[in-house]
């Protein structure tokens, strides 16, 4: 603690000398001056003679050259923790040296006195008389080590909480930069979609992982901290709480949508950058995620990128419960209905695949639906149907000139066909079947054969 630097590095050096006499040649006239009962905070009775602590005296115990002040953030009369000056009604300094009750118990080595004086709350212990002196000084001048080290916690532990404070404060000044840097970001991204410029969102999002004016990275999770320790409850649904990357235009384009829709895939990949913690599936006031938008505007790379960051191939709009299938055959996207079927086949191959090596931890019963209907996630996405009833075979057919999303889907449909003929095979074979030469026995379609 820097209050144990302040100690005197040097004893008592002049003779302490009965009541009105001087301490040397270079003193005496300080002392006749200064001397007297009112000279310092306390008469101190050392045997039969009575001891003065006055100015002079200080002056040579502790020489201003070797005394080691308070930390800048904890100096200041009017600051927290500051030393204390004197002034009068007007302001001025005074040069009547004034003593604490503190100072005069200190000095005195009053420790009851001392212990019921710091049990005031509002009490600061670092007020200082002209020469710097605070009630610690005293008592390390008067040689009152109990009282001396009472003080010496008491401000140590005043520092500390005084440190707490600043800490605390600057911790929360740096959430509400968090929360003002985002409320500007967010601006600047509403702006930038308005006018379709992907090259000011990849800016915006460079500018955001920067360091700035002690602001850590602009990221989804320490934004949510901040909002949480700055903004009251009710604030946290507005705009305020609303992290930028989430922000929305009135004609419904987003961050996202708009890379998206121009085929940007360096900007789509930074915005699907873990930190950023962007919703994938979020549908727009148009009725669109940017899944379905990619589908729309036919950029196979982006769909390929949504797919991979984990957006849901099944999910339907709100709107009009339409898929990305259903979009893509409508625009007569063929490569885009392709990639689209390829995952939902892989979806449904992947689900066999653990229902075959128990990966799934399913009982026997589970695993044997799933072994006999695998398929039924690949059949389900194709064969969806939207809020008018049709699937997505049936609005390409509606399109004149689409045959090859036509053929993608005539494709599709042929092998969910001869799945089902596979199972209608399966059940034949397993259907319970008597002898023929009327023995009674009754057996599999499969197995009767090899009755004797």
């Amino acid at each position: 603690r820097w209050s144990q630097a302040i100690m005197p590095g040097n004893p008592l050096h002049g003779k302490l000398t009965n009541k009105g006499q001087g301490h040397g040649q270079g003193h005496g006239q300080g002392n006749r001056t200064n001397g007297g009962l009112d000279a310092g905070p306390s008469v101190v009775t050392m045997g039969d003679s009575t001891t003065l602590f006055g100015s002079s005296m200080m002056d040579d115990t502790i020489p201003n050259s070797g005394r080691r002040s308070a930390p800048a953030d904890l100096q200041g009369g009017g600051g927290l923790g500051g030393f204390g000056s004197m002034h009068d009604s007007t302001g001025r300094r005074t040069s009547a040296p004034i003593y604490t009750p503190l100072m005069k118990a200190a000095a005195a080595g009053d420790e009851e006195t001392v212990l019921s004086i710091l049990e005031d709350k509002s009490l600061d212990l670092f007020v200082a008389d002209e020469k710097g002196r605070t009630a610690l000084d005293w008592a390390r001048i008067a040689r009152k080590d109990e009282v001396a080290t009472i003080l010496q916690e008491c401000m140590g532990d005043e520092i500390d909480a005084r440190r707490f404070k600043l800490e605390a404060k600057r911790r929360r000044d740096e959430l509400q930069s968090m929360v003002t840097r985002n409320t500007r970001a967010r601006r600047a991204l509403i702006q930038s979609v308005d006018d379709r410029r992907p090259e000011s969102v990849a800016e915006l999002l460079r500018v955001t992982r920067e360091v700035k004016e002690g602001v850590g990275a602009l990221t989804r999770s320490s934004f949510n901290h901040a909002i949480k320790a700055v903004l009251r409850r009710s604030e946290r649904s507005g705009e305020e709480g609303q992290f930028w990357l989430d922000m929305e235009t009135d004609t419904g384009g987003t961050a996202l949508i708009l890379a998206c829709s121009v085929g940007d895939l360096p900007l789509i990949k930074l915005l699907l950058s873990p930190e950023h913690e962007i919703r994938l599936d979020h549908e727009t006031q148009r009725g669109h995620t940017a899944l379905t938008w990619s589908c729309v505007c036919g950029h196979v790379d982006a769909v390929t990128l949504l797919l991979d960051a984990g957006s849901n191939l099944r999910r339907p709009t709100q709107y009009e419960s339409r898929t990305a299938l259903h979009h893509a055959a409508f625009h007569q996207h063929a490569p885009v209905v392709q990639v689209l079927l390829d995952r939902a086949m892989s979806l449904a191959l992947h689900e066999k695949y653990q229902a075959e090596t128990g990966i799934a931890h399913m009982t026997a019963k589970e695993k044997e639906f799933h072994e006999r209907n695998w398929l039924k996630v690949y059949e389900n996405f194709v064969r969806t149907c939207d809020r008018f009833n049709q699937t997505a075979l049936q609005v390409a057919e509606d399109q004149v000139g689409n045959d090859e999303v036509v053929a993608l889907f005539t494709a599709a449909e042929s092998r969910i066909h001869n799945r089902e003929w596979q199972l209608e095979q399966l059940d034949a074979l397993g259907k319970r079947t008597e002898c023929a030469q009327g023995c009674g026995y009754a057996t599999r379609a499969d197995k009767i054969e090899f009755h004797e």
